[in-house]
């Protein structure tokens, strides 16, 4: 996982980079090393918030219990639909 995290760590830090440099862009990052700073700054910045948060994008342990619920719910309708056979199926 430590590895996982070094490799999205400096492809984030490329990315910036390469959209955002100070060559080209006002306030833009002046080297790699730059951007991999402020990328280290943004994931520690953001680690927990969103997974604590209601309205976070990242979805926490809460709205996970939610989604596996909504998705047993699905099933148990889907299950209990009666199939016609003589329709075309989709594939």
């Amino acid at each position: 996982m430590l590895v996982l995290t070094g490799a999205v760590w400096f492809a984030g830090a490329a990315g910036m980079y390469a959209l955002e440099p100070g060559s080209e862009v006002t306030g833009g990052f002046s080297s790699y090393w730059d951007a991999l700073w402020w990328t280290g700054m943004l994931a520690s910045f953001f680690i927990g918030r969103d997974a604590h948060s209601s309205e976070g994008e990242v979805a926490g342990a809460r709205e996970m219990a939610q989604l596996r619920g909504e998705i047993a719910k699905l099933r148990k309708a889907l299950a209990a639909m009666p199939i016609d056979r003589g329709q075309e199926s989709f594939p």
